[in-house]
């Protein structure tokens, strides 16, 4: 019985080395920017609840025009959805809605963009001409896919309105984001903790 418990740590130690060792490759490392990149979106865990004061929903899928748009520039005034695909995508499918059973309301989702030429990437995403500020750190690693594309799989940071709402360092499945529309014209940003 003691040969086998020592046998097995055994087994478990010489496992471990052999693991350690197969992961210090060099071709994993990664950069904060790529000369030879491009410009790209990605997924990420962030959802976006548009509310009032009072906390009651402002998007309405029947109402176009309370859908959020993400735009790669500042615009002069906000795109307009004419339809739906597959009654929750839009903006050439970069948004969607979809609403949340749980929160009761309609959670937006937008993918992040970026340009791996260089780590930090902004963008906006307009609600009733009003446009947020999204500010958004990516790392790449230094591999490349067939289109010759680098991976952009890890977003450090991602601020909206100067605020930060996600950070590598505390990750997350899924991450809501209050956006409280207020009467006097102003945005509070506020995390569901």
């Amino acid at each position: 019985m003691k040969t086998n418990f020592i046998f097995g740590i055994l087994v478990l130690f010489f496992g471990t080395l052999s693991f350690v060792s197969c992961n210090d490759d060099d071709n994993d490392k990664w950069y904060d920017s790529m000369p030879d990149g491009a410009p790209f979106h990605t997924g990420n865990v962030l959802r976006f609840f548009y509310v009032d004061e009072d906390g009651n929903d402002l998007i309405d899928p029947e109402d176009y025009s309370t859908l959020p748009v993400s735009s790669l520039e500042q615009l002069d005034s906000q795109p307009v959805i004419e339809s739906l695909y597959k009654n929750s995508r839009y903006n050439n499918e970069y948004n969607s809605i979809l609403f949340n059973e749980n929160k009761g309301l309609y959670e937006f989702f937008t993918y992040a963009f970026g340009d791996s030429r260089r780590s930090n990437y902004t963008f906006y995403v307009y609600y009733k001409g009003v446009a947020d500020r999204m500010d958004v750190t990516f790392q790449y690693q230094d591999h490349k896919v067939d289109n010759g594309l680098y991976y952009a799989s890890n977003i450090i940071s991602w601020k909206v309105n100067d605020k930060e709402v996600y950070n590598i360092k505390n990750p997350a499945i899924r991450k809501y984001v209050y956006l409280v529309k207020k009467s006097d014209g102003t945005t509070n940003v506020v995390l569901d903790e």
